[in-house]
C-alpha cells in the first residue's frame, strides 16, 4: 500500500531520470556531430589557405624573376647606347 506507492514513485522517478539522460545523450552526441564538422570546415579551410599561399608565393616568385629579368635588360640597354656614345 504505502510501500507499494512509494516503489510506483521510485520507478517512475527513474522512468523520468532515464529519458533525462537520454535527452541529454542525444544532446551531447549532436554537439560532438557539430564539432566533427566544424573541425572538417576548419582543415578545409586551412588546406585552401595553405593552397593560396602557395598559389602567391609562386606568383611573387615570378614578378621577382621578371623584375630580375627586366633589371638585367635595363642594364644591357644601357651599357649598348653607352658602347654606342662617342668618346
Amino acid at each position: 500500500d504505502v510501500a507499494e506507492a512509494q516503489l510506483e514513485t521510485c520507478r517512475g522517478n527513474t522512468g523520468r531520470l532515464q529519458e533525462s539522460i537520454n535527452v541529454q545523450n542525444d544532446a551531447i552526441r549532436l554537439l560532438a556531430a557539430e564539432a566533427r564538422a566544424a573541425h572538417r570546415d576548419v582543415e578545409a579551410a586551412r588546406r585552401e589557405a595553405e593552397r593560396q599561399a602557395a598559389l602567391h608565393e609562386r606568383r611573387a616568385d615570378e614578378l621577382r624573376q621578371w623584375q630580375r629579368r627586366a633589371g638585367e635588360d635595363d642594364c644591357a640597354a644601357a651599357r649598348r647606347l653607352l658602347a654606342e656614345v662617342p668618346r
